[in-house]
């Protein structure tokens, strides 16, 4: 399915989500955010529609300046902000998660 979309549409690839939050990933091999690739999706917006098609929500993509070791993660006890994260403190994290 996802090759019969146009670049950078994500129209319906993820299917539905349910309840009032998500936190989620995904790796989509026809979206990019490498500025020289046609399918680049930075500097654009995602919007979410509720089943009737009405706009629920929306979100700019836009790039983040993170050093080699660094990850940003979405969380949700922050209230939606991000912060910057080291590998070692993911790793850490996700060991205590795991415990």
């Amino acid at each position: 399915m996802p090759d019969s979309c146009e670049v950078g549409d994500l129209s319906g690839k993820y299917g539905m989500v349910a309840g009032d939050m998500i936190l989620s990933g995904f790796l989509d091999m026809y979206t990019s955010m490498n500025p020289n690739n046609v399918a680049f999706v930075g500097n654009r917006s995602l919007i979410l529609h509720n089943y009737a098609g009405e706009r629920i929500a929306c979100a700019n993509f836009k790039p983040l300046k993170l050093s080699p070791d660094q990850t940003c993660v979405e969380d949700p006890w922050l209230s939606g902000r991000k912060r910057k994260q080291s590998q070692s403190q993911l790793r850490a994290k996700q060991v205590k998660m795991n415990q």
